[in-house]
């Protein structure tokens, strides 16, 4: 309910950092702390200009409101975007370029309710330009998030 009593629709976003406990013991708290920072700010600033208001910060994912569900598809689409971007600049970082990318044995995906693709791990290692031994798609709710840190 708003302050004038009328109802309101509002479409929530999350988003979350998958491996992120993988990638702090790899990292440290400083260096893990660090990345995630530039994460949530990225995503943030996708979030504003699409219309969003931050929510709140979850740790490893962030969670945005939106006034309408196309604002909120459309921020997730360039969030993605930016992330692909950060990846292949951190690629390119490292000194072994998209060779990082590109050789990737292995895709794994979180499963979404609002995208009904056979196999999103392998649309995402095209996009890489990547062909993994393997792609996995996680079942849907519980710890299915969780499980592909665990692998």
């Amino acid at each position: 309910m708003t302050d004038a009593g009328t109802v309101s629709t509002a479409t929530i976003l999350f988003s979350d950092m998958v491996a992120s406990t993988a990638m702090r013991v790899a990292l440290g708290d400083a260096a893990a702390n660090e990345v995630r920072r530039k994460h949530d700010s990225v995503l943030t600033s996708v979030i504003e200009r699409h219309g969003g208001r931050l929510v709140k910060s979850l740790g490893d994912g962030l969670m945005a409101s939106f006034t309408g569900s196309a604002e909120a598809v459309a921020a997730a689409i360039d969030m993605q975007r930016e992330i692909d971007r950060g990846a292949r600049r951190a690629a390119d970082d490292t000194g072994v370029g998209s060779a990082a990318l590109t050789g990737a044995d292995a895709v794994h995906v979180v499963s979404l309710l609002s995208w009904r693709y056979r196999d999103p791990g392998l649309l995402v290692a095209q996009r890489l330009g990547a062909a993994p031994r393997t792609t996995t798609v996680t079942g849907m709710g519980g710890n299915s998030p969780q499980s592909l840190v665990n692998l």
